[in-house]
């Protein structure tokens, strides 16, 4: 009986793996990194955050945006998921980001933001698609002043 529930496991399991899309089952591993960075932080009012995903790999960006995970309670931002204005074709393959962060005062926080991009390749047979995403942070600071 054991060797039944087995084989009927081993068999569902192939199906399964069998019926799933071809881009689930060869999509590349870490092919999206990103990087955050801000304007410099001299006073209350709004400063410019960038959020730039670049392709590690031989794919090109399809489509991009960026969620606000977590701001400091100092420094809100004024959108919390914003897409990618463009994104740029060819050998070097980038998208952006613009956010704008509210400061209200002084303080001391990380601003953690989830960049997502779809990712599409040349292959032969067609072309294959897939979705990443990564994680950037920054801490920012508004010292007393």
């Amino acid at each position: 009986m054991r060797a039944l529930v087995s084989a009927c496991s081993g068999a569902l399991l192939a199906l399964f793996i069998g019926s799933m899309p071809d881009t689930a089952r060869s999509a590349p591993p870490t092919a999206l990194a990103a990087t955050l960075a801000c304007d410099p932080i001299t006073g209350p009012g709004r400063v410019l955050c960038t959020v730039e995903m670049r392709s590690k790999r031989t794919a090109r960006i399809d489509w991009a945006d960026a969620l606000v995970v977590s701001a400091p309670d100092f420094a809100r931002p004024l959108r919390s998921r914003v897409a990618a204005d463009r994104v740029h074709s060819g050998s070097d393959d980038v998208a952006r980001v613009a956010l704008a962060l509210v400061v209200t005062g002084q303080g001391r926080g990380v601003l953690r933001v989830r960049a997502r991009a779809v990712l599409c390749q040349e292959r032969a047979g067609g072309e294959r698609c897939w979705s990443e995403a990564r994680e950037a942070s920054l801490e920012l600071v508004l010292p007393p002043g």
